[in-house]
């Protein structure tokens, strides 16, 4: 490569004249994947039980679990969701549904759904050399924080079975 740039000035300058247009042009397609996480649907439609999708309360800080058998999942999708503009919780209590979608040298790429007692709902996403995108949405307050209790009683089960066969992993 050094010798291309030193044998010839001309081919040197015309490479480097393109360089901003491939950044540009590469630019306008690499930051698209939010695409596939902007609604609740879509976000959703990611979920599998696997260690980098987890779900959290701030119930229960201690916890992080995997959605065993997608019953969040599956409880989430019976939500009717409205979008929105922007929406603002007016409580503290909420649960996170966690996508990481791969991990990266240069920062993670992941997804993340909020889903407030209120009713207030935001998706996030981000990737790794991308801007981040926020989505937001609502649902029924009554739905929402019976969706917060339902996610509550389901991470402690699950962190319940992880501590369970961590025991049983331990005696073997």
């Amino acid at each position: 490569m050094k010798r291309f740039f030193t044998n010839n000035p001309m081919k040197s300058r015309l490479f480097l004249s393109f360089l901003p247009l491939f950044a540009l042009l590469s630019g306008c397609t690499w930051d698209e994947g939010w695409k596939d996480y902007n609604t609740p649907e879509l976000f959703l439609s990611h979920a599998q039980v696997h260690p980098y999708v987890t779900v959290t309360s701030s119930e229960i800080p201690d916890a992080k679990v995997q959605d065993y058998d997608l019953l969040i999942q599956k409880a989430m999708l019976e939500c009717e969701y409205t979008a929105s503009s922007k929406v603002t919780p007016t409580t503290e209590r909420h649960f996170s549904y966690n996508i990481l979608i791969s991990p990266s040298t240069a920062g993670p790429n992941h997804s993340e759904m909020h889903v407030y007692a209120d009713g207030a709902v935001r998706i996030d996403y981000k990737s790794a050399l991308g801007s981040p995108h926020s989505f937001y949405f609502s649902l029924a307050p009554s739905s929402a924080a019976g969706l917060n209790a339902f996610v509550e009683h389901r991470i402690q089960e699950n962190a319940l079975i992880e501590e369970q066969e961590l025991d049983s992993a331990a005696l073997a």
